[in-house]
């Protein structure tokens, strides 16, 4: 993932259509969400954790099966 600058933050990053990089990109969005300074319970974050897996194992199997 490229370097952030806070004059111009970027939030988005590729992942790989493959399983093993689900877990990665799981906890790359977590971070991203970290960064953001909001106040987020760890519950929460354990869901946007979940429904990020959730949304980038759909897009993965979605890709997989166009080609």
């Amino acid at each position: 993932m490229a370097r952030r600058s806070p004059e111009r933050p970027t939030y988005g990053f590729t992942v790989a259509a493959a399983v093993d990089a689900v877990p990665a990109a799981r906890r790359q969005v977590v971070s991203l969400a970290q960064d953001l300074g909001l106040r987020l319970s760890d519950q929460t974050l354990e869901t946007v954790e979940l429904l990020a897996g959730e949304v980038i194992a759909a897009t993965g199997w979605a890709r997989l099966a166009a080609a």
